[in-house]
């Protein structure tokens, strides 16, 4: 939110002529200028559903990736060609590491190999259980980032990209959806034209 404020909006103002903003407590539902349409798309799922639960729902069955936000504060560990350790993906704003899977978290086949079940409400996860996947999701991406030689700054980019294209097929979908029903949910969804 500070930073749509601080930053996008003044773009926006100054590149295209704003026509409205609708805010809701301290986050944008939507920004709408002559040209552009930037709409939260969490306003249009349902309340309980999280990122990767909206990705199976809409069938882009493709997994959140994993980046060590605290541990990158610098640029210039955009030039490293030394993957960040495990304990570098903890969180602060999560208060666990980003690897580790919440209890009812939808798994990739790997890690539901190596578990031997797939968790549900009933059957959450253990701490066991969420700790060795976290173990093998550090090491399939540490070694893809050593087996591609890459930098960090090449990282971010994949990790960017296998963050967005599974969001766009399942926007994609969610959109079919409602227009094969009569309904352009990102257009009646609110009014304002």
């Amino acid at each position: 939110s500070r930073i749509l404020k601080e930053f996008l909006i003044p773009v926006i103002i100054d590149l295209d002529s704003l026509k409205f903003v609708i805010k809701k407590s301290t986050s944008y539902m939507a920004i709408v200028t002559e040209e552009l349409r930037f709409l939260d798309v969490m306003y249009y799922i349902a309340p309980s559903f999280n990122y990767s639960q909206f990705l199976h729902a809409y069938g882009a069955n493709a997994q959140k990736g994993f980046f060590p936000y605290d541990w990158f504060n610098d640029l210039k560990k955009l030039e490293s060609d030394r993957f960040p350790s495990y304990q570098d993906f903890y969180s602060s704003l999560k208060g666990s590491n980003t690897l580790q899977p919440t209890a009812t978290e939808i798994l990739g086949v790997d890690e539901v190999n190596l578990i031997g079940r797939k968790p549900s409400k009933g059957t959450p996860l253990t701490s066991d259980e969420m700790f060795q996947i976290s173990q093998l999701r550090y090491e399939t991406i540490s070694n893809m980032f050593y087996e591609n030689k890459w930098t960090m700054k090449e990282y971010l980019i994949h990790y960017n990209n296998a963050d967005v294209k599974p969001f766009l097929s399942a926007l994609k979908n969610m959109s079919k959806y409602y227009i094969d029903r009569g309904v352009d949910a990102f257009k009646d969804g609110f009014s304002g034209n």
